[in-house]
């Protein structure tokens, strides 16, 4: 079995000013990762995006902790994909979005997160 432990818990944005997530909860629940975000007022994103379910990957075929995660959703007119790994204590998180309109360019965030205590 894989351990969530050092992803699970309450994550905030270390830019205050951001367009794309303010922060993020990942909870483990009958052995699968889950991801609640928290978007900003006139952001990329809602202002909350509950209970996503995230894949979870391991350094190596050996090992049993996660170090990183994958989600996506469908937001009406954009289709939004999310990659995080752990890095020196930190979450990064890639923001893909994707638009469904040809007039509108598809988008590109990456933010770093740290631990809520």
């Amino acid at each position: 079995m894989i351990s969530t432990g050092q992803v699970t818990g309450t994550w905030k944005n270390s830019k205050s000013n951001t367009i794309g997530i303010a922060g993020f909860t990942l909870e483990e629940i009958n052995n699968s990762l889950f991801i609640k975000i928290q978007g900003v007022k006139d952001g990329l994103l809602p202002e909350s995006i509950n209970d996503l379910k995230a894949h979870i990957y391991t350094a190596s075929a050996e090992s049993d902790q996660c170090i990183a995660f994958d989600s996506s959703v469908k937001l009406g007119d954009r289709e939004c994909f999310f990659a995080g790994n752990v890095n020196k204590g930190l979450i990064i998180i890639a923001t893909y979005i994707k638009m469904n309109s040809d007039s509108d360019n598809n988008l590109f965030v990456r933010e770093f997160f740290y631990k809520l205590k």
